[in-house]
């Protein structure tokens, strides 16, 4: 807000604000200001990564186990919660 701003709340929007945020020369964000969002951005994108790297192994290993699978037949329940029950 204090460079006339205002960024939605949510880590979703980041990615189509993000352009307009660092490549809008005339918009009176400090050079500094760029970089750490640049930066912060990059990081996030290597957590986003990271966490559906997870996801995907644990999707793998509740589907090799036949109790994880009966209990994912339930409405609402995914391979997350799953394999809290059995892990």
């Amino acid at each position: 807000m204090e460079f006339g701003k205002v960024l939605s709340l949510g880590r979703e929007k980041l990615p189509m604000l993000q352009p307009e945020l660092l490549e809008d020369a005339e918009n009176g964000l400090p050079h500094l200001l760029r970089t750490l969002i640049h930066r912060q951005y990059r990081r996030l994108c290597v957590l986003d990564s990271e966490i559906a790297q997870y996801e995907h192994d644990i999707t793998m290993q509740v589907q090799q186990d036949e109790d994880a699978k009966r209990l994912m037949a339930i409405e609402g329940v995914g391979p997350l919660t799953a394999s809290g029950f059995f892990s």
